[in-house]
């Protein structure tokens, strides 16, 4: 099977064939969005075995729907409230890595905050880790993964999120992206289109395999931790794990400083 990517951006997942690379534009609309709760990847099928649960800045409540946050109303529960996230695991070396899918429903960008505890079959504790998202763009997704070492099938996660308002602005519609499958990586490549920095450039890639996630991935882009320069273009490959993969999600993130 040719190898071929999938761009999210602003909800959308634009679906891109190819086997010479490719430029992908940012683009508005809405075609498709992350499974039954956070979108949906039809022709793909993103398994999980755990629910989808919406955040809340005191913990985490499985409840529908959330109303969207404008700009002049950003507090942090209203922010929390339109919040998704989709948990999806895969085993990795000696433990599991969990990927969440963070979907920001909110009319302006969020900082995501993640602290998780891994039990065991008999809830004892094995590990706890902690990540943080920067930037989730606005009426965008961005994936982020944790790996848990111990952890397998029978693992359960306690989580603890928190949703803040960013301390950088929002560029990603400054990037314009080009982009081909390797063998075992993305080769990625962004240009700033803007006339200011743009910093924090990262592509983040799920890696697809029969419609289901074998690896999660992300690299800045740019000079040190992703400064692109006005008008200047940078590449990087994003690796696969060494995973044979079918597919590949990719979702870009600029910021501004």
């Amino acid at each position: 099977m040719k190898k071929h990517f999938v761009f999210c951006l602003s909800l959308i997942l634009i679906f891109s064939f190819f086997v010479m690379p490719s430029t992908v534009s940012f683009a508005e609309g809405s075609t498709q969005s992350i499974s039954s709760e956070v979108g949906n990847v039809e022709p793909l099928s993103l398994d999980s075995s755990n629910d989808t649960i919406v955040v809340a800045s005191s913990g985490i409540f499985k409840i529908e729907g959330g109303k969207a946050v404008d700009a002049g109303s950003k507090s942090p529960d209203d922010l929390a409230a339109s919040v998704i996230i989709k948990a999806f695991t895969y085993p990795h070396w000696d433990g599991m890595d969990e990927v969440y899918v963070i979907t920001n429903n909110n009319n302006v960008p969020i900082r995501f905050e993640i602290n998780v505890t891994a039990r065991n079959a008999s809830g004892t504790p094995i590990t706890a880790e902690h990540e943080i998202v920067r930037l989730v763009p606005a009426n965008r997704s961005v994936p982020t993964f944790i790996y848990f070492k111990g952890a397998d099938e029978n693992t359960t996660y306690d989580y603890n999120v928190k949703i803040k308002e960013p301390d950088l602005k929002d560029g990603t519609d400054s990037l314009s992206v080009e982009a081909a499958p390797g063998d075992k990586e993305a080769i990625i490549i962004f240009t700033n289109n803007s006339d200011q920095e743009l910093s924090d450039c990262t592509a983040n890639c799920l890696f697809l395999k029969d419609g289901k996630i074998v690896y999660c991935n992300y690299e800045f882009i740019g000079e040190g931790l992703g400064d692109i320069p006005a008008g200047e273009s940078f590449s990087r490959t994003v690796g696969s794990g060494r995973n044979d993969f079918d597919d590949v999600l990719c979702f870009p993130i600029a910021g501004i400083r």
